[in-house]
């Protein structure tokens, strides 16, 4: 039997979502960003955080950002969105002088040594295609921490991707912004291929391709501990509870 051909992965969008970064607060108004903030902290404090300074890598507009800020800590958040940092901007920081923006991209931070906390939420590091790239991005981190410094981060796990669980639509007249997600999963790349389509308030559609790769908790700490991040804990999200096949967001210490 002849096997057809593997096809190659589509051409991500440059910058995911920084075209309706406009409308991005409306689409994600039911993400629980109080919740992750929640457990990032009781994560921190598990495992012997100390300090108040934190940086929120893959900032998007801020709302996790914020919401540390919020908590009394001193953030400075990372993207390399200009369009995702000026809505940002926009927003009233909860204490006056807690947060920074910057435009950054997470493999090639400058902020060598300054942190206690590094953060990078919503499954941002899926973007990083290449074991390599994800590398180069644990390793920047790596020097951005003290040396006593936690990295907190969550990964899309491999079943949520292999799964499709990004193919999803609301297509209401009454919702927020209008859209329709749809996954592919291509094992042999280890990539989901997610085609995004959004209607903007003014009739347009905006299509985005975005592409996440699943990386494997035991592939995530070789990684770790080639930059010299000591790997503490995955964990499923709830609590100190581990993770198992069907988990869908993998916590990682």
């Amino acid at each position: 039997m002849r096997h057809a051909p593997v096809s190659a992965p589509a051409a991500a969008s440059p910058e995911p979502f920084a075209r309706i970064a406009p409308f991005y607060d409306r689409l994600m108004a039911e993400v629980p960003y109080g919740q992750w903030v929640a457990y990032t902290r009781f994560l921190y404090e598990h495992f012997g955080g100390r300090g108040i300074h934190a940086v929120d890598l893959a900032t998007g507009t801020g709302n996790v950002a914020l919401r540390l800020a919020a908590a009394g800590f001193r953030v400075v958040g990372v993207d390399r969105s200009v369009a995702m940092l000026r809505q940002a901007a926009t927003k009233s920081p909860p204490s006056a002088g807690r947060v920074w923006w910057v435009c950054q991209d997470v493999r090639q931070l400058g902020l060598n040594g300054c942190f206690d906390l590094a953060v990078c939420l919503y499954d941002s590091l899926n973007y990083l295609t290449g074991p390599g790239d994800l590398e180069r991005a644990l390793r920047a981190v790596a020097m951005a921490l003290r040396p006593d410094g936690l990295l907190i981060f969550d990964l899309n796990s491999p079943y949520a991707l292999a799964a499709n669980l990004f193919t999803q639509e609301d297509l209401r007249t009454a919702a927020p912004l209008r859209y329709r997600w749809r996954s592919r999963y291509q094992a042999e790349h280890h990539l989901a291929t997610i085609t995004m389509d959004f209607w903007l308030p003014d009739g347009n559609c905006v299509r985005e391709v975005h592409l996440q790769r699943a990386y494997e908790p035991e592939e995530v700490r070789v990684l770790l501990r080639r930059t010299a991040l000591e790997p503490l804990g995955v964990f499923s999200g709830s609590g100190l509870t581990g993770v198992d096949e069907q988990t869908e967001r993998l916590y990682f210490v």
